[in-house]
């Protein structure tokens, strides 16, 4: 049986849940805003787009090949 402890620490648990989920899906929403921002404006449209391409592009690797991050790190 849970006591009265345990329902109050799992509606305050909840509620942080619900509260991490905003602000993580607000950082979200932000961040996708002002790349909209970035790519639609002529002067960085350019280097947004490359460093986009980029990131993709390493992530896919870091992701894909984790021993090839260990050889970097470790010279």
């Amino acid at each position: 049986m849970k006591n009265e402890k345990d329902k109050g620490n799992g509606f305050l648990d909840t509620i942080a849940s619900i509260a991490v989920v905003f602000i993580v899906l607000a950082l979200v929403w932000y961040f996708i805003s002002e790349w909209i921002d970035h790519v639609k404006n002529p002067q960085t449209r350019t280097i947004t787009l490359v460093t986009t391409v980029v990131t993709i592009i390493l992530m896919v690797l870091i992701y894909n090949n984790p021993e090839f991050v260990q050889s970097l790190l470790k010279e």
